[in-house]
């Protein structure tokens, strides 16, 4: 089954050269709330802050002397365990101001000089907990790729998050994701689509008229 999942995901990324090569990858997270739930007000953490999963991926070993280099270089970091991203950032608010901190440049000059990359991967908890509808309805076996299941997934997002104050609404209501009654929450998500199909984000995002993802979610579902 793993094998089977790492070669669906290897054939969707076109990256088939190179994937048995070893690399050292450094891990660290940021905003990991462990639970993600519904509360009488919205949800028990700010949706807006995603989970961050992300460090360093080299092919090498990374000698302590080269740590050293960079921890010498940001005098600010002999107070800390570890170098933390408040330190580097220098109190700036936005990236183009970040780029001009000396701290981040001498951050990713370090990273540059020694060929190390970061890598990086961010989860949002709201995507994640609603598009769990699509994997429940019947017409989910049948999606031929996991490709397509994440343009339906995406399609269902966009119509749930363009009225999120009704969608919460409707969520509260039927208990999600303990539905007791599936048709009704099923009818109510339709409203909620249909809705979103009829203003004008959704004429913005979908320029090509003839899309029907939603339509073809809606049939499915009811």
């Amino acid at each position: 089954m793993l094998e089977k999942f790492r070669e669906d995901i290897i054939s969707l990324s076109g990256i088939r050269d190179n994937t048995e090569k070893k690399y050292k990858f450094f891990f660290d997270e940021t905003s990991n709330i462990r639970k993600f739930n519904l509360t009488t007000t919205g949800f028990n953490s700010d949706e807006s802050k995603f989970f961050v999963l992300g460090g360093i991926v080299t092919e090498k070993e990374i000698p302590l002397q080269t740590i050293a280099i960079l921890w010498e270089s940001i005098p600010e970091s002999k107070k800390q365990d570890e170098l933390k991203f408040n330190t580097v950032r220098q109190g700036a608010k936005d990236f183009p101001n970040l780029l001009r901190k000396a701290h981040f440049q001498k951050v990713i000059n370090w990273l540059y000089e020694n060929n190390y990359w970061i890598h990086f991967e961010y989860m949002d908890n709201f995507y994640y907990s609603t598009v769990d509808i699509i994997d429940s309805l019947p017409f989910t076996s049948s999606l031929r790729s996991i490709e397509n299941s994440r343009h339906y997934k995406t399609a269902l997002y966009q119509a749930i998050k363009f009225d999120k104050k009704k969608s919460l609404e409707v969520f509260r209501n039927n208990t999600y994701p303990n539905v007791k009654n599936p048709i009704l929450f099923l009818c109510s998500i339709e409203e909620l689509i249909d809705n979103y199909m009829k203003s004008d984000e959704y004429e913005a995002y979908y320029f090509e008229k003839e899309d029907i993802t939603l339509d073809f979610i809606i049939k499915l579902a009811t």
